[in-house]
C-alpha cells in the first residue's frame, strides 16, 4: 500500500483537488502533503527541447488535497 501522504493520479483514490497555500493548482501530478510539495505541468503544455517529455514546475509550501 502507497503512502497516504502522497497523492499521484494512478494511485487508484480516485480525482482529487489540490491546494497550495490556498491556491488551486491545474495540472498536478504529484502532491507529497507531509513535505509540502506538489508537481504541477505548466500551461500551456510545453514539451523539453532535448529531453521531449513536458516540462513541469515545483510548488512548496502547505498542500492540502480534498476529494473532488
Amino acid at each position: 500500500m502507497a503512502d497516504q501522504q502522497i497523492h499521484t493520479p494512478h494511485d487508484g483514490r480516485g480525482v482529487r483537488e489540490v491546494f497550495i497555500d490556498g491556491k488551486r493548482l491545474d495540472g498536478c501530478f504529484y502532491a507529497d502533503v507531509r513535505k509540502g510539495v506538489a508537481r504541477c505541468y505548466r500551461k500551456p503544455l510545453k514539451i523539453h527541447k532535448r529531453k521531449r517529455e513536458c516540462i513541469a514546475k515545483t510548488f512548496r509550501g502547505k498542500v492540502t488535497v480534498n476529494n473532488g
